[in-house]
């Protein structure tokens, strides 16, 4: 295990209220692990990615545990989470063009990175950047370019070469392939695959699309409302859901393997994370909801299938 989260809970206080963001979530990263975490928007899964760097804003109050080795990320100062971000846990985020600076060129953005974290000369640093912007599929001739001047996959490799540059043990990549055309989505994905295995990366899959997640992860958890609400192996959450979000999630996208069929949208909403429901949050929109689970909120325990499950009446 090189990654574990134990009892972890995010809220954000505003003026009029406290939004409960993540709610006792427990996950585990083993080492060379491919983990998923899938879910709707506001399900708190960039919240989740967000608070094992500590990058969350500052009215966010965070308890429980985020340990990596030896290290509580959640109360560790910070000059000592400085000394781990980048070199040991690093971020692909979901927007290239937020992540990169469109004043300075790529080539620059990767040796300044380099710099900062490793005591090397400038000359060893071009070199290295000039390596991994290959490594992820950009030409050397490349590095100098601006962000204006790459396609949009271009930038999102980019990103990945940035996060990458220190070699890190565990990436985090959140929804690193939403804003991209399926070709693009596809290679992004597939490089992402290939350089996990080739670097020996921890990964953190996030996406709303658990088609792709399935594609890329070994484990799975899917998550509603704050809290992780079934886990498991990739093949049992995908093709034995237990909970029946994740049926509607499975439900919502195409499938090249079974029947052509209408696709099935989630109806209704999800809940307000200032106000959540006393009971299981997804009862208003759950097609199997009994009286029990509108009041009689469901533990978290294990399932048929090996796989665990919040629901009092789980689909196996």
């Amino acid at each position: 295990m090189i990654l574990e989260i134990k009892n972890l809970t995010i809220e954000f206080k505003t003026r009029s209220s406290t939004v409960h963001a993540v709610n006792n979530v427990n996950l585990t990263l083993d080492d060379r692990d491919r983990l998923g975490i899938v879910g709707e928007s506001g399900s708190g899964k960039s919240t989740l990615a967000y608070s094992i760097l500590r990058l969350l804003a500052d009215n966010a109050r965070i308890s429980g545990r985020i340990l990596y080795n030896t290290h509580d990320l959640v109360s560790i100062p910070e000059p000592n989470l400085d000394q781990l971000r980048w070199q040991k846990i690093a971020m692909v985020f979901q927007n290239s063009m937020n992540a990169l600076n469109p004043v300075t060129r790529i080539g620059k953005q990767l040796i300044d990175a380099l710099q900062l974290h490793k005591n090397i000369q400038y000359s060893e640093a071009r070199e290295i950047a000039a390596d991994m912007i290959e490594k992820v599929g950009i030409p050397a001739k490349r590095l100098m370019d601006f962000p204006h001047e790459y396609s949009g996959g271009m930038k999102q490799r980019a990103v990945l070469a940035l996060a990458l540059i220190c070699h890190p043990e565990i990436l985090i990549a959140d929804e690193p392939t939403t804003a991209l055309d399926v070709v693009a989505q596809r290679q992004v994905l597939q490089l992402l695959m290939e350089l996990q295995k080739e670097l020996g990366l921890s990964v953190i899959f996030i996406s709303h699309d658990i088609s792709t997640v399935a594609e890329f992860s070994n484990k799975i958890a899917v998550m509603y409302a704050g809290e992780i609400v079934e886990y498991g192996t990739t093949f049992e959450v995908f093709n034995h859901s237990q909970h029946p979000y994740t049926e509607a999630l499975v439900a919502a996208f195409p499938s090249l393997h079974r029947p052509i069929v209408a696709l099935k949208e989630i109806s209704g909403h999800p809940p307000n994370m200032a106000n959540l429901p006393e009971g299981c949050p997804f009862e208003p929109r759950c097609s199997f909801s009994k009286e029990l689970c509108k009041f009689k909120k469901p533990d978290f325990v294990p399932c048929s299938n090996g796989s665990f499950c919040r629901c009092h009446l789980p689909r196996g």
